[in-house]
């Protein structure tokens, strides 16, 4: 079944600009990587200042690159996914890399449209370094939330606490 008519929508990409912090100025983030833009790090140095655009052709970039990453992990599924599923995978890989979509509990789940399953699983992208961030947190359980939509009764509070 193909995926491939899939793109971020609106709504999804309103998501991501909200969860992450655009500053034309590079700043460390708690990982102490250098970014600049909106959540973007490749080639970022300290010091550098970009415009408006700049990051905005660089949100494109990064989102198209957390696309095809999405779009390579959920093209072999034998169900098309929802344009919010799509949207939230979209922003878990665009934060944390392809490692989140190739997380073998996540795939497999995936693979069996147990989207529970799958999101019980993002909980353990939480932490920087080590450390776990309340802001991260947040982001997956919305994440979690806005997948789910319309799927099963996940006990999300109950989560949350477990990681407490």
């Amino acid at each position: 079944m193909s995926n491939a008519k899939y793109k971020t929508s609106q709504s999804g990409l309103r998501f991501v600009m909200a969860a992450e912090k655009t500053a034309l100025k590079a700043y460390k983030d708690t990982g102490g990587v250098w970014t600049n833009g909106t959540g973007h790090t490749k080639g970022v140095y300290d010091g550098q200042i970009i415009t408006l655009a700049q990051a905005r052709a660089w949100l494109a970039e990064d989102i198209a690159e957390a696309e095809a990453i999405v779009m390579e992990a959920v093209s072999s599924l034998k169900y098309s996914l929802l344009q919010h599923q799509f949207d939230m995978l979209v922003s878990a890989v665009f934060n944390e890399g392809p490692k989140i979509i190739n997380d073998k509990a996540i795939y497999a789940a995936l693979k069996t449209g147990d989207f529970e399953g799958a999101m019980v699983n993002f909980i353990y992208y939480v932490s920087d370094n080590g450390i776990i961030e309340n802001g991260l947190v947040k982001r997956r359980l919305m994440e979690m939330r806005i997948f789910l939509r319309g799927y099963g009764s996940m006990n999300l509070a109950w989560i949350s606490k477990q990681i407490k």
